[in-house]
């Protein structure tokens, strides 16, 4: 079945030349139902195939108002399904031959990203939690393995690519009061993360699940964050842990999710 898809690129309107890299990836993907809207900046050269802009005043705020471009570009989206991204992820050839085969069972998608070649193509956002009680041998935002979910409470969605239904945008807006610095993307996860830090164990309306297969990199240069250790190294160094955890192992006093409950619980 073909998926209807709505690309949100945010931009400032001085980024044509990576806009038109990022919509020449999309239209090889071939796509029979997708749509570009590209939100930021007053004028734009982009004249391409079910691409719109919306024209947007930057000199609004002293910095980039990712919360209100995100939110223009889903309320004006017409598919169910939203990427939404900043302008330099450029999309790797089976990126929706994997979508389909992945399926649509859930809220929000994480997916995989790699840094440019002069940067290694480091795998860098997703899947990376932040510092998690009961397991110091886990820096902060590492790279995890991506069959390992329990650890989805401390991850927050990284804020310049994600995947999601539009009726969680719709649902749970970005907050308009922040702008770019602001940690906007760390304030919109501990309203959509279930079982939040361990401290919204109520909260488990949205299903997240990584998909890998999935693959976007970068097309300029990123500052890696935070700082640039060989976190490949760390992962494998810590096979010992993912297996016992593959193996159910939880540490007691360790808040958890729990795939087969659907919920936070504590072990």
């Amino acid at each position: 079945m073909d998926l209807g898809i709505s690309f949100i690129i945010t931009t400032a309107g001085t980024n044509d030349q990576n806009l038109n890299q990022i919509i020449d990836s999309i239209e090889s993907l071939q796509m029979p139902l997708y749509e570009i809207i590209i939100v930021g900046g007053l004028k734009t050269s982009i004249v391409r195939h079910n691409t719109i802009h919306i024209p947007f005043d930057e000199s609004i705020k002293p910095k980039a108002w990712l919360t209100r471009k995100k939110n223009l570009g889903a309320q004006c989206s017409k598919f169910d399904i939203l990427v939404v991204m900043h302008d330099y992820h450029i999309f790797d050839k089976d990126w929706y031959t994997e979508f389909k085969k992945f399926g649509t069972d859930w809220d929000i998608c994480v997916q995989q990203t790699f840094s440019i070649a002069e940067q290694g193509s480091m795998r860098c956002n997703g899947w990376r939690p932040g510092l998690i009680p009961g397991y110091p041998e886990i820096p902060f935002a590492m790279t995890i393995p991506w069959d390992i979910d329990c650890f989805i409470p401390y991850m927050a969605i990284q804020g310049s690519f994600w995947v999601c239904k539009k009726s969680v945008m719709i649902k749970e807006p970005l907050d308009e009061k922040l702008i770019l610095g602001q940690e906007e993307d760390i304030e919109w996860s501990s309203r959509i993360v279930p079982g939040w830090l361990g401290q919204k164990l109520e909260q488990n309306d949205f299903k997240i699940v990584s998909n890998p297969k999935c693959v976007t990199r970068f097309n300029k240069w990123k500052e890696p964050y935070p700082g640039n250790p060989n976190w490949a190294e760390l992962e494998k160094s810590l096979e010992w842990l993912w297996n016992l955890i593959r193996n159910g192992y939880r540490r007691p006093g360790v808040f958890h999710y729990e795939n087969t409950l659907g919920k936070v619980v504590k072990s």
